[in-house]
Formats: C-alpha cells, structure tokens, sequence
C-alpha cells in the first residue's frame, strides 16, 4: 500500500509552482487573440521563484490558447512548435505548401516549424489547445500526455514542467519521491510544476481522482 503524505501549498526546491488564475493573458505575435501563458522560460536559467515569468527573449514557453475563429497563426522564425487540442471539435492546420492536417483528437502533439506560414481552420466551434514553442533549429524538448490512476505512482525523468489537464493530482520532485512518501503538491486543472533546471527534474503523479491526464513537458533523450 502507498504511504498517505500530506499535500504541500508551496513547490519542492528546484521547482515554480503556477496556479490555472495566476496565468496571465497575453496577445498573439500577430494580434490576433489572446494566449494564457503558463511559463516563459527564459535563456538563464532561474535562481529563484520571480513574481514575473514572462521574459523575454524565452529559450521555451508554455501556453494554452483559446481560438474562436478561423484565422493565421502568428510566424515565429527561429521557433519549434507543437501544439495539442485539449477541448473541442478540433481544427484543421495548414503548415507552409503542406498538406491540410487534422487535428481532432485530444492529447495528441503535432509538430511544425514556426517560421512557416501557418493558417488555422476550425472544424466546430472554439478550441483550447496547448502549446510548446522552443527557441532554435534543434528541438529539444517534447510534449507527451499520460493517463494517471490513484492507486499508482507515475514517475517520469527530465520533466521540465508538468500540468494537470484533468482531474487532479498529488505531484511530488525527485526520483521515487511518490513511493519513498515525499509531501506532494496537488495540481488542479491547468496548474502547473516547472522545474528551473534546464535539464529537467524527475517527478512523481498521482491522481486524486480515479483517473487524470497530465501533459509531461520532457528534455528529449539523447
């Protein structure tokens, strides 16, 4: 049987915990709508928790948008992407002379080049989606999304930011930080833990519920 531990308030050293209100609006490159930006990560890396994670220039930036319309996307040279549907009919991308490609299933990345011309079809109504964008022409960082149970411990290595996407979860640092009865924090839908290490930290998931998703921001192997 698993330890009961109990939940911690602050983030575990190493770590800058965001709340869902806590992430502030900010408009697209190209102005035409609005972002909730959970992280931007900037080049040097964090000392300390700041007050103001919007930096600039950003080495990686975490973000969910809402997207109401049919539209372009902003063109961001120098910019890897992937973007994932988290909530909606879906929506169709068309990435520079690309084919059309169809983006109707929940919780799974795509992947594009920001410096390519982009325009965004909506299939139904409005979407919220999760975006990863990373500086530079090597992509190092991945977005997965995992299943999580209560009854398990999930443990992932070189995690630069977990968020629940839903349901809840306890979310403690550090290699088998669940199992070994660490005090975990509980991420609400749309929280978030960001390691300050560029390399990532390893984490430790459990739901709070039967089941919950969690998107896992990871330092790609090798």
């Amino acid at each position: 049987m698993n330890p009961v531990v109990p939940a911690m308030s602050v983030a575990p050293d190493g770590f800058l915990l965001r709340r869902a209100a806590e992430h502030p609006r900010v408009p697209w490159a190209n102005g035409g709508g609005t972002t909730r930006e959970v992280i931007a990560m900037p080049e040097v890396g964090l000392n300390e928790p700041q007050d103001n994670m919007v930096a600039a220039p950003w080495r990686w930036r975490l973000s969910i948008a809402d997207v109401d319309t049919d539209g372009p996307f902003s063109v961001l040279p120098g910019v890897q992407r992937t973007i994932a549907m988290l909530l909606g009919d879906g929506f169709v991308l068309t990435v520079g002379d690309g084919e059309p490609v169809r983006i109707d299933v929940a919780f799974r990345p795509f992947r594009f080049d920001g410096a390519e011309s982009t325009s965004c079809e909506l299939i139904g109504g409005a979407v919220i989606d999760l975006n990863v964008m990373e500086r530079g022409a090597v992509r190092t960082l991945e977005l997965r999304f995992e299943v999580v149970s209560a009854d398990i411990w999930f443990e992932a290595a070189d995690v630069v930011a977990v968020m629940m996407v839903a349901g809840s979860a306890d979310v403690s640092a550090g290699p088998g930080s669940g199992s070994a009865g660490a005090s975990p924090v509980v991420l609400q839908q749309l929280d978030a833990l960001i390691s300050s290490s560029p390399r990532g930290a390893a984490v430790s998931v459990r739901s709070t519920v039967p089941h919950s998703v969690v998107a896992l921001v990871a330092v790609v192997a090798g």
